[in-house]
């Protein structure tokens, strides 16, 4: 006999957010929904309705609440798709500047490592006090396991190296060593070893912004940086693929240092904003981010293969920064001989792209070529940024700009101004890149 007291359910409905906002951060149990944050294009989210209807037998209610459960996710990524779908993980290459034949990790905990060669392969456990020794050989791997400076095991020939997943410490002896935290896989690739560091997408956001942003605090412009290297790693999957990897570990993707595991800024403006990438039109894209601009970031014909119409922002906020106006020195000799190995450009032509301060577009791609042979040979630190402007007619020349790197998008110094001054993150995304949403 049913009983006549009634029962609470919950439906799902896909209705746009209220008052034209863009983003909820939780939808609570009761049904309504946490404080909005964020302005602009209404998106979908889901509101969890509760209505009453004649309950079922009391017998039988927990078997209902049970089957209810399992449909969940399915009724949650009918109505959002997004929402369940985890982003696969990342694979980053590891020192590959140092184009070294040897390497060693250590741990603190015990690790299992496999050693391949082909379909054959042994697995052994690392332990705190041993460290793997992996050296190039003829083209293939020979693998020792030491312990207090004596070789336990030794596997020669060897295709790959791998470390099933954990905390480690890698190490190029006499050159570098760094905490690391994945699944590490090492193969000869030619004359050098090739590292691959592959770890979930939140975990190399989280490490890129302590490398990328390591002297900020101030939330919303760590939330905005967060932002942004999520969308990038979303956005260029692959650029090292010819070499086994998604991204390298240097600013020619982004900066990925040591592995830190903390309960800090960084760590809570990852974990506010998982999953949020920046769109424009409903569509993901790279944004860029430096320093410091200088005052003035660089606009779309400075941005190649971008749907994202980049403008020219005014920043009067990283004044003050060691780059916002710099200058720099260099002999005369030096600057010749980096202008000769731009193939394709005769010297005069590069001498006159070279002293303005603005010009075509034509000019300023010679500039950035300029900017790159001079870095190549002499060190980066001589033109830091591709606006400036080089008088030629003294010796040593004289360089004079502002900014820092492509001064393209967002401006860190710049957000952490802003941050400072209580503006959201939502509001300092919005003054770097017009137009684009969060979502």
């Amino acid at each position: 006999m049913r009983s006549k007291k009634h029962s609470t359910s919950l439906s799902f409905d896909r209705v746009p957010c209220p008052s034209q906002r863009q983003h909820c951060n939780l939808i609570s149990c009761s049904g309504r929904f946490s404080p909005w944050i964020g302005r602009k294009t209404a998106v979908y989210c889901l509101r969890l309705r509760l209505r009453e209807m004649p309950a079922e037998p009391e017998s039988n209610t927990p078997a209902k609440i049970f089957k209810a459960a399992r449909l969940l996710p399915i009724v949650l990524a009918v109505l959002c798709p997004e929402a369940g779908v985890a982003a696969p993980p990342v694979s980053v290459g590891l020192f590959r500047l140092f184009r070294s034949a040897v390497v060693e990790v250590e741990t603190r905990r015990p690790l299992l490592i496999g050693i391949h060669d082909g379909t054959v392969h042994a697995r052994k456990v690392l332990v705190e006090g041993q460290k793997l020794q992996v050296r190039l050989n003829a083209g293939k791997l020979a693998t020792s396991l030491v312990e207090s400076d004596e070789q336990l095991e030794l596997w020669t020939r060897k295709e790959s190296v791998t470390i099933e997943g954990g905390r480690f410490t890698l190490v190029i002896p006499g050159k570098i060593r760094r905490d690391f935290c994945g699944r590490l896989q090492v193969h000869a690739s030619h004359d050098q070893l090739l590292f691959r560091l592959t770890l979930d997408e939140e975990v190399a956001v989280q490490q890129i912004l302590r490398s990328e942003m390591a002297e900020a605090f101030e939330l919303d412009a760590l939330k905005a940086q967060a932002i942004l290297i999520r969308s990038y790693l979303r956005t260029s999957r692959g650029r090292h693929s010819e070499e086994g990897y998604d991204y390298c570990d240097t600013t020619h993707c982004q900066f990925l240092a040591a592995f830190i595991d903390e309960q800090d800024p960084f760590q809570a403006a990852v974990a506010s904003t998982t999953g949020w990438i920046l769109t424009f039109q409903g569509k993901p894209f790279r944004p860029p981010y430096t320093a410091a601009c200088g005052g003035q970031t660089l606009d779309r014909n400075h941005v190649s293969h971008s749907i994202y119409p980049h403008q020219s922002v005014r920043c009067i906020y990283c004044a003050g920064h060691p780059l916002f106006d710099w200058e720099r020195t260099l002999e005369r000799s030096k600057l010749f001989r980096a202008l000769s190995e731009i193939r394709g450009a005769e010297t005069k032509d590069m001498l006159a792209a070279l002293a303005t301060s603005e010009g075509t577009r034509s000019a300023e791609l010679l500039k950035r070529r300029a900017r790159r042979s001079v870095g190549r040979l002499y060190g980066w630190n001589i033109i830091p940024s591709e606006s400036y402007s080089v008088d030629s007619s003294t010796d040593p020349a004289h360089i004079r700009g502002h900014g820092s790197g492509h001064n393209r998008g967002l401006c860190q110094a710049g957000a952490i101004k802003l941050a400072r001054r209580k503006r959201s993150f939502l509001e300092i995304i919005e003054l770097y890149f017009p137009g684009a949403e969060v979502r």
